[in-house]
């Protein structure tokens, strides 16, 4: 009796613990599809695209590709914070970057930092 109450008892933490990783993954995946088709991803890119340091490296941008490992996104009212981990194409070349954008209470993104890869 005491050997199936431990068993149970393993199992019932499995079962929850199994729970707790499946409802935490679907959350972040589903603020990653969030952002994505988001206005702020779409506002983000537009400053990101214009920014010096990437426009040197690879020229003219004509792609930003968001990874889906290593990007954060927070946000409260008109602020919101992101950390992206990103592929950009351009004209000369194709290089990642690591991007930190802040977006101001009048809702303004500002880039932060931008490392590359």
């Amino acid at each position: 009796m005491v050997g199936q109450t431990k068993a149970m008892t393993r199992k019932k933490k499995l079962m929850y613990g199994g729970m707790a990783l499946m409802i935490a993954v679907v959350s972040w995946l589903g603020g990653y599809i969030f952002f994505v088709n988001s206005e702020d991803w779409s506002s983000a890119k537009r400053i990101i695209k214009n920014t010096e340091v990437i426009k040197y490296r690879v020229g003219d941008v004509k792609y930003i590709e968001l990874f889906l490992w290593g990007t954060q996104y927070r946000f409260s009212g008109d602020w919101a914070r992101a950390e992206l981990n990103l592929e950009i194409s351009g004209e000369k070349d194709v290089a990642e970057f690591s991007v930190e954008i802040e977006k101001n209470r009048k809702g303004v993104w500002e880039i932060k930092q931008v490392l590359e890869k």
